[in-house]
């Protein structure tokens, strides 16, 4: 009778580690860093003030045809993007690409995964830690802007050569933005990974980190879209910033004689396509203020008060409401829809259109259907601003006209009080 092959057995393992060198005396290397001098460019002189009666509407197509803000669908239509008819929601569809979870045994659908990735290596280049957390926040808005509750995050981290002490100072200071950020808004990194040494003929890129924020959708029938829905819903503008005066974060300190706003916008992409100026701050950010506007929006999408939902970010304002109306025209759904928007008097209106401070969504609900506010304060601060007027309508040609100096090169003139929310007029098809 022939004898049974001999098991195999396992090498015998401590039951404990030692805690030597593999835990406690890892490797620790000091590089040397510093400050780039060259990042703080100071701003141009309001001699170089653009004159008024500018033709913004010429400067929004410019705008609109930008490398950052064009569409990219020549790209995605080259894949597949449907995920085996999973795809809830598509690029360009929502802030977040939406994919649905079936049920291994059942094959029921309930929940549903968002996930959205942004980053802004000008804003890093200007200021590496301020332009991380602008990172993580505006992707987590993102997801929320969908439906979905951040839950987690991951990163792609792009620099020049970290033998460069200015490169290695802006990796510290993204971590350490990442880290504010990311501690804030209840989004733990989960992993990611560091690309160094691109640069070309020694030149570094921007510093680039590429942050992806996962959320989660409790019901499939949350899922929200920006396309403009219907000619008689209402537009509302969320703002999750303090109303009260000086309640708000402190903008960073501006050089002498330079206005804190011409700071913020001369860091914008339209400063940036239009005036050819890449200076100033980033525009502060509020991470509280971030996270008020989140759970407000992911609380009006569980109570499905909402049609659609669109955060304010690349361009602006004007960029948001284009963006929802392109939308509009691509959905099988919808009708071709437009937007007519007039800003205050007295304010320059390529900032009031054009900038890019975060914490801010539009979103579109039925007038009878309006979300209780008066219930929400304790998520969002608000109140109502009379003067300013918007309507979606049937596509129409339209100008923009501005009478005030643009500030991407001159002093803002003063500016109104923070806006919580705006409840723009009812849109008709007259």
């Amino acid at each position: 009778m022939a004898e049974s092959p001999k098991s195999c057995t396992r090498a015998k393992l401590p039951r404990k580690f030692p805690r030597t060198r593999s835990l406690r005396k890892a490797p620790s290397i000091s590089a040397p860093s510093h400050s780039p001098n060259q990042n703080k460019k100071p701003l141009p002189t309001g001699s170089n003030s653009r004159k008024t009666n500018a033709n913004l509407t010429k400067n929004f197509l410019k705008l609109l045809s930008s490398p950052a803000i064009c569409s990219k669908r020549w790209i995605t239509e080259q894949y597949d993007t449907m995920v085996r008819t999973n795809t809830l929601a598509g690029p360009g569809a929502s802030d977040a690409a939406v994919v649905r979870i079936k049920n291994p045994d059942t094959g029921i659908v309930k929940r549903a995964l968002a996930l959205s990735t942004d980053g802004n290596g000008r804003w890093c280049q200007l200021n590496p830690r301020l332009g991380a957390m602008h990172a993580v926040a505006e992707s987590a808005r993102n997801v929320a802007c969908s439906g979905a509750r951040p839950i987690s995050a991951t990163n792609c981290l792009n620099f020049g050569s970290p033998e460069k002490p200015e490169v290695m100072w802006q990796f510290s200071e993204v971590i350490d933005g990442l880290t504010i950020a990311c501690n804030e808004l209840a989004t733990p990194i989960t992993g990611g990974n560091v690309s160094f040494y691109n640069e070309t003929l020694g030149k570094s890129i921007y510093p680039t980190p590429v942050i992806g924020i996962l959320g989660i959708i409790e019901d499939t029938t949350n899922v929200l879209k920006i396309a403009f829905r219907e000619p008689g819903d209402t537009i509302l503008l969320l703002d999750g910033a303090p109303s009260v005066a000086g309640a708000g974060p402190a903008r960073p300190a501006a050089p002498p004689q330079t206005d804190p706003f011409a700071q913020e916008f001369s860091s914008s992409e339209y400063s940036k396509t239009i005036s050819g100026i890449v200076a100033g701050e980033p525009p502060a950010i509020d991470l509280s203020a971030e996270k008020r506007l989140q759970d407000c929006v992911v609380a009006l999408a569980e109570s499905r008060s909402l049609h659609s939902a669109h955060d304010i970010s690349d361009g602006g304002l004007a960029v948001t409401l284009a963006e929802s109306c392109f939308a509009s025209a691509s959905s099988n759904s919808c009708a071709s829809l437009g937007a007519k928007i007039s800003v205050p008097e007295g304010v320059s209106a390529d900032f009031e259109l054009f900038n890019e401070r975060g914490a801010r969504a539009i979103v579109l609900s039925r007038p009878g259907n309006l979300p209780p506010f008066s219930q929400l304060r304790d998520n969002m601060v608000w109140r109502r601003m009379k003067s300013a007027k918007l309507r979606v309508t049937p596509p129409c040609a339209s100008n923009i006209r501005d009478t005030q100096p643009s500030i991407a090169r001159s002093k803002l003139c003063a500016m109104p009080g923070p806006i919580r929310w705006k409840k723009f007029s009812r849109c008709n098809d007259k």
